[in-house]
């Protein structure tokens, strides 16, 4: 079968962007980021050279709360397995100096070497990880605490990083990326994984001084250093680390560092969590991850702050609601977004956590039609159709957004079947350019073009906006619509997509533009629906407009009606970052239009023969399926 390589098409589509339409993402960056960000981002651009500021080392004596141990150890406890490689590999590994992050090992000698080994090609992201520290988190979880060789590795592993990150050193010039190991971020992430391994089994004796001094320099500086510019996860993320540190530890400063989180968390959970409970970068994983923070803030500051623990775990059993309507049958998170597997909190480990706060979330319905915020989901037993018929990101923030309005992914009989091709990497590569690209989702593209203006790793400029959103049932059917305006600028007014489902019966999904474009093409481009086909799925033509989908033992049919013409494309699934896995994509586009407009789509049925999407005039639409029919119409209009 001939196939496209869809990289390729995004690469050429991203060489057609033009001087002007660089020059309007200025315009859109003055327009959708909040004045607050901008001025903060000046001011931090400036901090380096007229601001400079470095950490101060506690000269006082630090002790750590005994009282709050227990909440410590029994978070520590909820952490699950995230790394590839066994406890014992991961062990040897990191008693030879040598660290697996994002699918790359790096050796990086004895005493470690915490520039990553040196080098131009060491990426970002692989830094802030070796900084975070989580790895330690993954081997503790593993062992007991009187296996004292995987001990003495962890605290050998922690006063190397003491040693060799110095606060003298935030400004080094020589270092591959001097302020990493005290960026605010990789302290917000390693201060809450020191405190856990702290409970599980404190260091030893000649070392503990000097770790405490440590945690509380590093909490000391984050403290002045919260990343208000950025906002969002990054800032949740730091107050979460404060709020762990000042529970932690005790004294006028971790009282003060509690001070700050009571003074800005209200605020920011307000803006950041929206009424459905998502969280308004609305990426999956991301929301994973501030649900966890929250829960963590919970359990450690119960006796310490109720009134703070009591906010905590109320939004987060709201989160956790949200959460719990839009995973897969295999218990997972759909990959919309910057979302992958094995770098946030996992639905089990959150699970866990919640347990420990003493809540719970609200259950999945298991059967029909839901609507959470903006979200629509279709379950039947094992089967799952999960719409996102959302924003992209926050206005303010889309870094990590992706050109996916109006993307689904779906499962049938509890493995997923059409998936989102997850993230790469954060680095600024043709991986990162795919990923965020409109064609790499289930969605509609015009001339190859994303939805949204993207440019460098996670800037965002014109975005599409969803422009109607409605749902219902009739008779046996439940169906949602949904409209988006991305393609504007390029003369396409809107774009719809309808998806109806129905009991036992199977699926269509129509797309649809307004009246008077011509079929498929629009002046200069043409409209594509893709459909990315988990990893495994063998597909074999069963007549000229279906094909047989078969992952395993279980067996679909996908029809397109006449007037709808597909073909094979290539592109990359990565459900894990440094994680790409080729996989077969279905290109299908409209052949035929009316006065009416142009409608294309697909259905999705249990064996052959039994359903039938069809166009018959006047911008109806008809599905057969299960004995009925379902019938609407008007669906390209605005």
């Amino acid at each position: 079968m001939p196939t496209t390589d869809l990289e390729m098409l995004v690469q050429q589509a991203k060489g057609l962007v033009g001087s002007w339409d660089k020059l309007a993402r200025v315009g859109n960056v003055l327009r959708y980021y909040r004045a607050e960000q901008l001025v903060r981002r000046g001011v931090g651009m400036l901090r380096p050279s007229v601001f400079a500021r470095r950490p101060q080392r506690i000269l006082e004596k630090v002790t750590v709360r005994e009282e709050a141990l227990g909440a410590f150890r029994g978070i520590a406890e909820t952490r699950v397995w995230r790394c590839l490689a066994t406890a014992e590999e991961q062990r040897d590994d990191l008693a030879r100096g040598c660290i697996t992050l994002l699918g790359e090992k790096r050796s990086l000698g004895s005493p470690i070497d915490w520039a990553g080994g040196g080098g131009s090609d060491l990426a970002r992201l692989w830094g802030f990880q070796l900084h975070y520290q989580e790895y330690l988190s993954d081997l503790a979880a593993s062992v007991s605490a009187e296996d004292s060789d995987a001990w003495r590795i962890i605290w050998e592993t922690v006063g190397s990083w003491i040693t060799g990150n110095p606060s003298e050193d935030l400004t080094k010039s020589d270092a591959v990326h001097p302020s990493d190991a005290w960026h605010p971020y990789c302290v917000s992430r390693r201060l809450p994984i020191w405190a856990q391994l702290y409970a599980l089994c404190p260091p030893p004796q000649e070392l503990e001084a000097e770790f405490l001094t440590s945690f509380a320099t590093q909490a000391e500086w984050l403290s002045g250093s919260l990343e208000f510019d950025l906002g969002g996860n990054h800032l949740l993320e730091n107050l979460r680390a404060l709020a762990l540190a000042g529970c932690f530890l005790e004294g006028p400063r971790a009282e003060s560092w509690l001070y700050l989180v009571e003074r800005h968390l209200p605020a920011e959970l307000a803006r950041q969590v929206l009424p459905s409970g998502e969280h308004f970068e609305r990426s999956p994983m991301y929301h994973c991850q501030v649900l966890g923070n929250l829960l963590q803030v919970g359990i450690a500051a119960r006796a310490i702050r109720p009134q703070l623990s009591g906010s905590c775990l109320a939004i987060a059993a709201k989160m956790g609601g949200f959460l719990e309507q839009v995973l897969h049958p295999d218990g997972e998170i759909p990959l919309f977004g910057d979302s992958c597997f094995g770098e946030a909190f996992s639905v089990e480990e959150l699970d866990r956590l919640a347990a420990v706060a003493g809540i719970a979330f609200s259950p999945k319905q298991l059967n029909g039609a839901t609507v959470t915020g903006n979200y629509w989901v279709w379950r039947d037993g094992e089967d799952a159709l999960i719409f996102d018929a959302g924003p992209v990101g926050a206005d303010c923030l889309p870094a990590h957004a992706h050109c996916d309005l109006l993307g689904f992914e779906a499962s049938v009989g509890g493995q997923r079947w059409f998936v989102d091709s997850g993230v790469y990497d954060y680095s600024e590569s043709s991986m990162r350019d795919y990923c965020r690209s409109s064609l790499a989702h289930n969605v509609v593209t015009f001339n190859n073009q994303n939805c949204c203006d993207i440019w460098s790793r996670f800037r965002m400029g014109r975005r599409g906006r969803v422009t109607r959103f409605e749902h219902g049932k009739q008779g046996s059917f439940a169906w949602c619509l949904a409209g988006h305006d991305g393609y504007r600028s390029l003369g396409l007014p809107q774009i719809n997509r309808l998806l109806v489902a129905q009991p036992e019966g199977g699926w269509a999904c129509v797309e649809s533009a307004p009246p008077g474009q011509s079929a498929g093409t629009l002046e200069s481009g043409e409209l594509v629906g893709r459909l990315h086909l988990a990893l495994g799925m063998r597909v074999e033509s069963r007549g000229p407009q279906q094909l047989e989908l078969r992952l395993h033992d279980t067996v679909r049919w996908l029809g397109f009606p006449l007037g709808t013409e597909f073909e094979f494309a290539e592109g990359w699934y990565c459900d894990r970052f440094g994680k790409r896995t080729r996989t077969q994509v279905i290109s299908y586009w409209p052949t035929t239009s009316s006065a009416d407009g142009t409608l294309f789509g697909w259905w999705f049925e249990p064996k052959g023969g039994e359903s039938e999407l069809s166009f018959p005039g006047e911008g109806g639409v008809q599905f057969a399926a299960g004995g009925e029919v379902f019938e609407g119409g008007g669906w390209g209009e605005k």
